[in-house]
């Protein structure tokens, strides 16, 4: 069990590698949560922002579904604060982003992909 876990921190850690280094070639640092959004409400950069958004979703979807073979309570409850559960469309996915960046300004200094992470586990949490 405790391999199949490692598996997946590896499976999560390669899957997030090419952002980070695209990041750093571009020499552009990662998006904020208020350009991820603004990026969300500009048309010309919807497809920017349905791509963070989907690619961060679609790794909640892989830890949600991993944590359910954590061997500890402990494990899966950390796993879960990082996963989210359920169905939704790229489209919902940008629409519960967008909304809880209007309502967390407070949060909008934070890198892009995190407030994806908060947004998506707020809306779909796993039990």
């Amino acid at each position: 069990m405790k391999s199949r876990l490692l598996l997946g921190a590896a499976l999560v850690g390669a899957a997030a590698a090419p952002f980070s280094v695209a990041a750093e070639d571009s020499g552009q640092s990662p998006s904020t949560v208020r350009q991820l959004y603004e990026d969300c409400k500009e048309p010309m950069k919807q497809l920017r922002c349905v791509g963070v958004i989907s690619g961060v979703s679609g790794m909640m979807v892989l830890v949600g579904s991993l944590a359910n073979g954590a061997e500890t309570a402990e494990d899966r409850r950390l796993m879960f604060g990082l996963a989210a559960c359920g169905e939704w469309t790229d489209e919902t996915a940008v629409q519960a982003f967008t909304s809880w960046a209007e309502k967390h300004p407070e949060h909008w200094g934070l890198e892009g992909r995190f407030g994806v992470v908060i947004a998506l586990n707020e809306t779909w949490p796993c039990n």
